[in-house]
């Protein structure tokens, strides 16, 4: 089992070496390999067992120091095959749920374990941040010897013990019997075995040697799918405490998810498109789900904790035509061009609201029944509450499960 108390890098470990401009991600530390430099190479032998900090030579004399990958440098410079969510986002997104666990006591525990579905696994970055938010819930590791890939024993991550014909069955109950234990578990599901597998078994695994991997169900499969077939071994009893949800058309999951969430818990749709969490809102309204709306957030470099937007359904209050002309026309006057080039710019964002709708001044009504006064068909509302739009980074919008 690894020990990261030791403070040396072990073999199998990733390195950040750093020359003064950008740091640098090694391969898996292995004996007899060596890492190599445009200005020459570092024998992986003399830095197995070296403490972070210390400074290494290349065979041409230039200086690198040697430091342990955090895990945000960890996932923006790993091999990839998809964009990951960068740490900074993510951070923010597991911040959202607001996630407290308890560390196991020698009392039997009782209570459900926390479970937490990460629909749309892709690079793997959320689902390792969600890994080491929930950790310290779960028992100690067993006492069997783990590796991760590029070791000669492959990774123990989820099954892979009770599939390896070389593992005793004694060892594969241990396993077996502590991953039953276990009082708090991410469910991964990815649709693209080419994604899936490339998250656990090298970003994942590969994060100090597999650290946060036994935390982590990962399964192939349709979203859909995944929550029929829990269901029905569960007979139809709820168990999701959270759900993240970072998958083109997210809003087309909504119905199947809310089944499996259980009163009160928590649901996250990351998005590239304000848009998107609008279909998301549509969604919802149009069919009854019970989920409540807690806050919209916009993620992006310089918004340092997301910036809050509002998007919501409502329903314009009916003026008199004659008075709502008048009103439109001063506000468009010449005195004020700049009100309309920001208008015409938030417009981009949503095509189904006016310029009417988009100034926070004019009075707007949460959608509901009709009632004197208001109009029937409710409208769109997207649009920054600090009134300013801001490009790049993506959308993150958390809902709280109300009772059906």
């Amino acid at each position: 089992m690894l020990d990261l108390t030791s403070h040396v890098l072990p073999v199998c470990f990733y390195g950040v070496f750093v020359d003064g401009k950008k740091p640098r991600l090694s391969n898996p530390l292995q004996e007899g390999e060596k890492l190599d430099f445009s200005n020459g190479f570092i024998l992986h032998d003399d830095i197995i067992g070296a403490r972070p900090g210390q400074t290494f030579k290349t065979n041409k004399g230039y200086q690198y120091r040697i430091e342990y990958p955090d895990l945000d440098t960890y996932i923006s410079k790993v091999r990839r095959k998809v964009t990951p969510v960068y740490g900074s986002y993510a951070n923010s997104i597991v911040s959202l749920f607001d996630i407290h666990v308890a560390p196991p006591t020698s009392v039997e525990d009782s209570h459900e374990p926390l479970e937490i579905l990460d629909a749309g696994t892709g690079h793997g970055s959320v689902t390792l941040h969600l890994a080491r938010a929930i950790q310290a819930a779960n028992p100690p590791l067993p006492d069997l010897e783990l590796q991760a890939p590029g070791s000669s024993r492959k990774s123990a991550s989820d099954g892979f013990l009770e599939r390896s014909s070389s593992v005793d069955e004694e060892r594969a109950q241990v396993w077996h019997d502590w991953r039953q234990s276990r009082r708090a578990v991410v469910h991964s599901v990815e649709i693209s075995p080419v994604y899936s597998k490339h998250a656990e078994h090298k970003v994942v695994a590969g994060f100090r040697r597999g650290l946060y991997s036994p935390h982590i169900d990962f399964y192939i499969a349709n979203v859909d799918d995944w929550i029929d077939g829990q269901l029905g071994q569960r007979k139809l009893e709820s168990f999701l405490n959270y759900v993240f949800l970072d998958m083109p058309s997210s809003h087309r999951y909504l119905r199947k998810v809310v089944d499996a969430m259980k009163e009160n818990a928590l649901i996250a749709v990351f998005v590239p498109s304000i848009t998107q969490i609008c279909d998301c809102v549509q969604e919802i309204n149009a069919n009854s789900l019970p989920l409540r709306m807690e806050k919209t957030l916009e993620l992006g470099e310089g918004i340092s904790n997301g910036r809050i937007w509002n998007v919501r359904l409502a329903s314009k209050r009916a003026r008199d035509p004659i008075e709502e002309s008048s009103m439109i026309h001063r506000r468009l006057g010449d005195e004020d061009k700049a009100l309309q080039e920001e208008t015409d710019t938030q417009s981009e964002i949503s095509s189904t609201t006016t310029p009417q709708e988009e100034d926070s001044s004019l009075p707007l009504l949460e959608a509901g029944p009709e009632e004197g006064g208001t109009s029937k068909e409710p409208v769109m509302i997207c649009r920054p509450r600090v009134g300013e739009r801001l490009i790049g980074g993506g959308f993150v919008a958390l809902w709280r499960r109300t009772a059906s």
